[in-house]
């Protein structure tokens, strides 16, 4: 997982913001407070975790036709109704990420 380095550097991520019931998401962020990436929490029984990085979070972003600087959360929360969606779009859009399934 990309976050494991992203603490490894010292990195941070700010506080969690709901966007369902068990989905989340976090911007994770350097020593200077520049945001490196994006974690979406899936927390339910069956929790899966995915994360993109910056690059990635901006393809993403472009994809969901949100423009940096925009308001994001009502867009992200149109994909993240089930992980499964979220991957779909990601996957159809060759935007790279890492996940982690427990089950």
């Amino acid at each position: 997982m990309h976050s494991d380095g992203w603490l490894r550097a010292g990195y941070t991520s700010d506080a969690r913001t709901r966007l369902h019931d068990a989905v989340d998401y976090r911007i994770w962020r350097d020593q200077d407070g520049t945001p490196v990436g994006i974690g979406i929490d899936f927390e339910f029984a069956d929790d899966v975790h995915v994360e993109l990085t910056r690059s990635a979070w901006e393809a993403f972003r472009a994809v969901i036709g949100v423009g940096e600087g925009e308001p994001f959360e009502e867009a992200l929360r149109g994909v993240t109704g089930h992980w499964i969606e979220l991957l779909q779009v990601l996957k159809a859009h060759e935007i790279p990420y890492t996940d982690i399934h427990f089950y």
